[in-house]
């Protein structure tokens, strides 16, 4: 059997790497990511049920050396420089995004006004995010059942549910390697991204001049919109560099 990744024959990982002569603690894990996992010294000496290793050709320059005890150690797995700077890359601006989101939430909701109510004339009534439910039967405004919900308290779990599922999407995803669901949570972060629009002051309410809470909370889900991995790229993973002696 050549050397390559096979079924791990213990059954605790989906791939070990077989040497051409004996399992390596080199296993891949569900996300195939590198993971250390040695093997009773039983399991070690097994070989896959496949036909008998072919030997390993001769190193030319071995012969020229001299003789003494070797003992091949394991393949190292640290990762390589490139991937590890990738790696803290991908995952520092899209980190970065999830900050900014929440900053423009607390903004949106808290900060910032979210409408301005003319229906009394002159001056406005500045209303807030937690103000404004109420504001809509005071001033008998025409918002829809959407827009509503959002002032009652649903654009908060709407803003909460998409922080959630994108910092979990992000943390169990890898350059390349990406959640399973995360194409298809990015597809709903951008319907939630219009959801969200038609939920503010902006989607055409009359007696009310929309303020800049409802804009930073429409830049918010854009910002999880552009956050969430998407889709799965990654190549299958090389075999383990073996270190020369």
């Amino acid at each position: 059997m050549r050397p390559g990744w096979y079924p791990d024959p213990s059954g605790r990982y989906p791939l070990r790497w077989f040497d051409g002569t004996l399992w390596t603690p080199q296993v891949l894990d569900g996300w195939q990511r590198p993971v250390v996992d040695p093997l009773p010294p039983a399991a070690e000496a097994a070989s896959p049920p496949a036909p008998a290793p072919t030997p390993p050709a001769t190193d030319v320059r071995a012969e020229t050396e001299d003789a003494g005890p070797t003992t091949p150690g394991p393949p190292p797995m640290a990762v390589p420089p490139a991937d590890q700077g990738r790696l803290v890359f991908w995952m520092a601006w899209r980190i970065l995004l999830l900050v900014v989101a929440l900053g423009l939430l607390f903004a949106g909701f808290v900060v910032l006004p979210w409408g301005h109510i003319i229906r009394f004339g002159p001056p406005p009534v500045t209303v807030h995010y937690f103000e404004f439910a109420g504001w809509i039967d005071v001033a008998d405004l025409p918002a829809s059942g959407w827009q509503r919900a959002y002032a009652q308290g649903l654009g908060l779990v709407h803003a909460f549910v998409a922080f959630v599922a994108t910092a979990a999407t992000i943390a169990v995803s890898r350059p390349g390697r990406h959640a399973p669901w995360a194409g298809f949570l990015q597809l709903l972060l951008f319907a939630s991204w219009i959801a969200a629009h038609f939920g503010t002051p902006y989607a055409d309410l009359k007696g009310v001049h929309p303020g800049g809470g409802g804009m930073a909370v429409i830049f918010a889900f854009f910002a999880f919109f552009i956050a969430c991995p998407s889709f799965n790229t990654e190549p299958t993973p090389a075999p383990p560099a073996r270190s020369e002696s």
